[in-house]
């Protein structure tokens, strides 16, 4: 069975107190009549299939009066109490309540009571006695409709006709919500218990295997290590050896040129001391050879003296103009200036020559003249390199390159064209997916992303839908913008194929393979490292400021229409708008819990693909709605004001 409204017979009951209907001249029994003729016309029922029990006119006379009303009561599916006091006070009226609670706890319900608070009970004001009356604290809980005023007016006016139209509404969505019976319940518990142990056994089956696997993995990297240790201690003893015969090669080299060094110096001492000698005995013979006639005067041997060195002087003049005059001596050498010496850049535009300095021909032999010494100067010590981070460079608005794309780092932004979005590089890691709730979003699981993808920063505006439509792609579908704008809102009124079309034209005009998100990658996304209920914390605003746009959100936008994308303050991984706004499109499959989902990041592509997973909330979502594990889902064909899209693209890593 669906629901509650698809049983084959439905039967209501209607508890009241006959005192009061007759103290309202029969308004009471009217209202049961308006709300049986509404919730029939709600529910598609007849007469024969659907009416509300009511003791005035079901109950026969003679009839035992409890065991019709238990009777009754366990055909009864959901249950109208009329709150007065009279009926607060009334044992039958508490009998009928207490009956239906325990029919309401075999059905598995707990919304299946909708009372009407027809006349002022003082005891609901007064939470001492609410808290000690099980009646009055039931009611209290069950959000009862005041109708003290509308008693007043007539039945069949349009005020009345509204309320009960509401209140019927109320009974209808309870009756149609998905329900089991008791003993499906049961049965679906067992196949969902043998499910599990057989989940646990194929996961502890699995768990052996990964052990075993990475037991031999290990025992091969050990083998593998040990090998590689020991081809390297013969590579280390072998050049250690090359190295010990090298040095003694080089010793014996040494020791060579040392002896002929202290050869050849011994031999230029004995040729310098046999020069002196010949040039002491030359000069002792020209001294005993040169006596002079008569002795000198002292002021005849100054002229003399004075002469000769004019005559060495003009002598020394007359060489060293002469242009084929050969130095004697040691040629003086400058001293060397000591400092950084500047480095061509390398060129770039081609390896393939390496040009070399031309050689210039030895020029006629000049006789050096003697540099001038430089004064030293001081040098101050060169500061020391300044190394900056250089973001990796591309071509305005071109498609990456293979280099640029490997050398991407988590929290770049890059754009392959004028019109493309802006991607986010998001860092590879993993995360605890889901919740403990029980529901869709469970059970809770460990997310791994080895490597790091690119998230579009914000969702796909109008401007970019338009630059698909303009260049011949997405199926020239051009979507309202329900009076808000264009321009940089995200765009709305686009279905799942809408969005698919968008990125396949992305990927044509761009040489790249961009896709929806899966949904394991918008909650990781969306996280950006965080385990808090919103991205920001725990509560809808940070600190009083508005941190998305939802219904109670605290923005301009506030239940009323989009926002411009970029409005509030990114996450941690400097994506904008992840929660609120408008919900996104992702690439699974619609699973009603977690069970079987992948780890590794990828799109559910199993289950129900003609609904899709959306995630984020919208505009006009209560707050609860935008929390990082909420998920929910449209069909992919369908179009609302609430729905868009952003996208990713996998990454070159190696």
């Amino acid at each position: 069975m669906a629901s509650l409204a698809d049983l084959p017979e439905l039967v209501g009951f209607f508890s009241y107190s006959r005192e009061d209907d007759a103290g309202a001249f029969g308004a009471l029994s009217a209202l049961r009549e308006r709300i049986q003729h509404e919730l029939r016309a709600q529910l598609g029922r007849t007469a024969k299939t659907f009416r509300i029990w009511q003791d005035k006119e079901a109950i026969p006379s003679g009839t035992l009066w409890e065991g019709e009303i238990t009777n009754s009561v366990a055909q009864a599916v959901f249950f109208i109490p009329i709150v007065t006091p009279t009926v607060v006070a009334s044992p039958y009226c508490r009998f009928e309540l207490d009956s239906f609670l325990a029919r309401e706890a075999a059905l598995g319900r707990t919304d299946l009571v909708f009372p009407i608070l027809y006349i002022h009970v003082p005891a609901l004001e007064d939470s001492a006695r609410r808290q000690n009356d099980a009646v009055l604290s039931l009611i209290a809980k069950r959000q009862y409709v005041d109708w003290r005023e509308l008693r007043h007016l007539d039945s069949n006016s349009t005020e009345v006709r509204r309320a009960v139209e509401r209140f019927c509404g109320h009974i209808r969505d309870a009756l149609n919500k998905p329900w089991l019976s008791p003993e499906a319940l049961k049965r679906q518990e067992e196949a969902a218990a043998l499910e599990r142990a057989e989940a646990e056994r194929q996961r502890q089956a699995a768990e052996a295997k990964r052990r075993a696997e990475e037991e031999a993995r290990q025992r091969a990297t050990e083998e593998e290590r040990q090998k590689r240790e020991a081809e390297a201690e013969r590579d280390r003893l072998a050049a250690l050896e090359a190295r010990a015969r090298e040095e003694e090669v080089r010793e014996r080299q040494r020791a060579q040129a040392q002896r002929r060094s202290a050869e050849e110096h011994r031999l230029r001492e004995e040729t310098e001391a046999k020069r002196r000698a010949e040039a002491e005995e030359r000069r002792r013979l020209r001294r005993s050879q040169a006596r002079p006639l008569w002795p000198p005067s002292r002021p005849a041997l100054a002229a003399v003296s004075l002469l000769g060195i004019v005559l060495l002087g003009a002598i020394g003049v007359w060489l060293a103009r002469s242009p084929g005059s050969v130095p004697v001596g040691p040629v003086p050498v400058g001293p060397v200036p000591v400092g950084p010496v500047p480095v061509a850049p390398t060129p770039t535009a081609s390896p393939t020559a390496i040009p070399t300095a031309p050689v210039a021909p030895a020029p006629a032999a000049v006789t050096p003249t003697p540099p001038a010494r430089p004064t030293p100067q001081p040098v101050a010590p060169a500061p020391p390199a300044r190394v900056q981070a250089t973001p990796t460079r591309q071509a305005a608005y071109a498609p990456l390159s293979p280099v640029q794309e490997r050398a991407l780092k988590p929290g770049d932004a890059f754009q392959e064209c004028s019109k493309c979005p802006v991607m986010k590089v998001v860092p590879a890691g993993h995360f605890m997916m889901g919740s403990q709730g029980g529901g869709w979003d469970s059970p809770q699981h460990i997310v791994t992303f080895n490597q790091p993808l690119a998230v579009g920063q914000f969702e796909i505006t109008f401007d970019e839908w338009a630059a698909c439509v303009d260049n011949g792609g997405c199926n020239d579908y051009v979507p309202s913008d329900n009076g808000w704008g264009r321009g940089r809102r995200p765009v709305i009124f686009v279905s799942w194929e809408d969005a698919n079309a968008y990125v396949v034209w992305l990927s044509k005009i761009t040489g790249k393979t961009y896709r929806l998100l899966s949904e394991a990658e918008y909650e990781y996304a969306e996280r950006a490292g965080t385990t808090t209920t919103y991205p920001w914390g725990d509560d809808i605003k940070l600190k009083g400021q508005a941190m998305a746009n939802c219904d109670a959100c605290g923005s301009d936008w506030d239940n009323k229409q989009t926002a411009p994308v970029g409005s509030f303050a990114p996450n941690g991984f400097g994506l904008y708008d992840m929660a609120g706004n408008v919900d996104e499109w992702t690439q699974d499959c619609w699973n009603d819990s977690y069970y079987g989902a992948p780890t590794d990041g990828s799109a559910w592509t199993t289950g129900d693909c003609s609904n899709r997973v959306l995630r984020g909330g919208t505009w006009y979502s209560d707050p609860d709605l935008l929390e990082s594990d909420v998920r929910s889902k449209y069909e992919v064909d369908l179009r609302f004001a609430v729905v868009g899209f952003r996208v990713a693209r996998t990454l070159l890593t190696r």
